[in-house]
């Protein structure tokens, strides 16, 4: 390995109320599903792998 906990860090505009769901929708599906499942990137993606207070 190249001794990285990560490949890429991902972040996105949380969803409010009324708003559009196509970022969060890329970020923790489309994103994972393509660099994670087809070409074995590892993502660290905010708000599915951060612990609470980090």
């Amino acid at each position: 390995g190249d001794g990285k906990l990560y490949d890429a860090y991902i972040a996105y505009p949380r969803v409010l109320e009324g708003s559009s769901e196509k970022a969060e929708i890329f970020a923790m599906s489309t994103l994972p599903q393509v660099l994670e499942g087809l070409y074995g990137y590892k993502l660290f993606i905010l708000g599915r792998d951060g612990l609470p207070g980090e």
